[in-house]
C-alpha cells in the first residue's frame, strides 16, 4: 500500500508541475483531498500556482480563447478551488494569503469583464 501512496504523490507532484494531464491530475488530487484534506498540505503551492496561470489565462486581453477552450479553463480553475475549499484549513498560511489573493483578483477581475460588456 506505501508504494501506491507514493505513486500517487509522484503522480501529483509531476502533474502538478507540468501542463500536462492536468484535468486528471486536478481529479486524482481532489478525491485524495475529499477522503483526507490534510494531504493538501503537500501539494498546495504548486496547486496554487495552477490557480494564478488559470486565472491570469482567463482574463488575458491579448489572448482571446474559443468558447470551448474557455469553458475547459472554467472548469479547471473551479475544480482547483474546489479542492482549495476542501483542504483549506490544512493550507500553510502564506498559501491561504495567496488563495485570497488569487480570489480576490478574480471577483476584481470578473467585475471589470462585466461593466466593460
Amino acid at each position: 500500500m506505501a508504494a501506491f501512496h507514493q505513486w500517487i504523490y509522484a503522480s501529483l507532484s509531476d502533474g502538478l508541475a507540468g501542463t500536462t494531464y492536468v484535468r486528471s491530475t486536478l481529479l486524482m488530487l481532489q478525491s485524495v483531498v475529499t477522503s483526507t484534506p490534510e494531504r493538501i498540505e503537500s501539494f498546495g503551492a504548486p496547486l496554487l500556482r495552477l490557480i494564478g496561470k488559470f486565472s491570469k489565462d482567463q482574463f488575458n486581453p491579448q489572448q482571446q480563447p474559443s468558447q470551448a477552450e474557455f469553458e475547459r479553463n472554467v472548469k479547471l480553475l473551479t475544480t482547483a478551488l474546489d479542492i482549495c475549499l476542501a483542504g483549506a484549513v490544512h493550507l500553510a498560511p502564506e498559501n491561504r494569503r495567496f488563495l485570497t489573493s488569487a480570489l480576490t483578483a478574480l471577483v476584481e477581475k470578473s467585475k471589470s469583464q462585466r461593466c466593460a460588456a
